[in-house]
Parts: C-alpha cells; structure tokens; sequence
C-alpha cells in the first residue's frame, strides 16, 4: 500500500509540475487559463488596477507609465495576441467565441 502511496504521490507531482511549467510558459491547455494567465500578468503589473479590485498589498504604488514599461507591456501584447491565435477560433461557439472576439479585438 506504501508503494502505491508513493507512486501515485510521485504521479501527481509530476502531472502538476507539467501543468504548471506549461501555464506559466508556454500555451496552457484550456484558453480559459491562457485567459487567467493574461489577466494576472496585467494586474501584477498595475498595482492601481490590484488595489481598485481589493488586494492591498501593493497599495502604495502607482503604476509605472514610464517608456520602458509602456514597450514591456507591448511586448506582452504581441506575445499574447500570438498565443491567442495559436488557439482554434473555429472550435468556439456562444460565450467562448465572444470572449476569443473581445480578447483578439483589444490585442491588436
């Protein structure tokens, strides 16, 4: 029983790393995490933006509009509007193809 303990234990952390590893670097798997990844990498960036939805933790900042900030959020846009067609439009239908329209829409 131990051994399988351990190999399903081993199993699960391997499969979460993977997860994990894939989200934060390369295309997630579900759009909807491509979507929360985009939304999170925005806000940490905006510390008004974090405040405005009630994490405090960055309240003391404003947020930086300087021209290096201004080229590393563009950066960001091009990576994530190529991302983001790296995803199916085809595939989705009803509220997903309106959120792929909106998103794609704002990125360019």
């Amino acid at each position: 029983m131990k051994k399988f303990i351990k190999r399903f234990s081993l199993l699960t952390l391997l499969l979460g790393a993977v997860f994990i590893i894939n989200l934060l670097w390369f295309k997630p798997f579900s759009i909807n995490h491509f979507y929360t990844k985009l939304f999170a990498q925005f806000a940490w960036d905006s510390p008004m933006l974090l405040t405005s939805i009630g994490m405090d933790f960055k309240k003391d900042q404003l947020d930086d509009n300087s021209l290096a900030a201004n080229e590393k959020q563009l950066a960001l846009l091009k990576k994530a509007y190529a991302t983001l067609e790296k995803y199916p439009r085809e595939k989705y239908t009803g509220q997903d193809a309106l959120s792929y329209d909106i998103l794609q829409h704002f990125l360019k």
